[in-house]
């Protein structure tokens, strides 16, 4: 199969994906929507050959090829959420408030929003993951639009880096 890149992001949940720069490969377990404009999809390896969970990278969706389209579980159609990058939200369970600065659709058909916050002390965290379902979006105001032109960057590690 000739290797190609995806016409839409969804078009990535669930197959096998391959980073141009850094060769590496596994599914696309999530597609990243962030308010800088950038796009990108955790690619997850999967288990090595001893057995061991190995470690997975969210990349560019520029840098990624398909090695085998069509997904290896059933994916959503679309993304159904009704939240919008750089607005304000709530969440209805912590009642924790903050701007919604990344979305992101998961193989398993969950949307999830990053909140994030002005911290009130260095004990507090910035980032709220939640199911975008939580969220009170009946005050929302638009704070920052994201910009018409995507950014580029590298792979990142978003959990090991201690964003959230």
């Amino acid at each position: 199969m000739a290797k190609q890149a995806a016409k839409q992001p969804i078009e990535l949940l669930g197959a096998v994906v391959k980073d141009k720069v850094t060769g590496h490969q596994g599914i696309a377990t999530s597609i990243i929507y962030m308010l800088s404009g950038s796009v990108q999809a955790h690619v997850d390896p999967g288990v090595g050959k001893d057995g061991k969970m190995r470690d997975s990278y969210a990349f560019d969706i520029d840098r990624l090829q398909f090695i085998k389209k069509g997904p290896v579980a059933p994916t959503p159609a679309d993304d159904t959420s009704q939240i919008t990058l750089g607005t304000t939200a709530k969440d209805r369970i912590t009642e924790l408030s903050g701007t919604i600065t990344e979305k992101i659709i998961c193989l398993n058909g969950c949307t999830l929003a990053v909140l994030t916050r002005k911290a009130a002390d260095k004990e507090d965290k910035r980032h709220l993951v939640v199911d975008w379902k939580r969220l009170d979006l009946g005050d929302s105001k638009q704070v920052m639009a994201p910009p018409t032109t995507a950014p580029k960057g590298g792979p990142s590690r978003l959990i090991e880096r201690g964003r959230y």
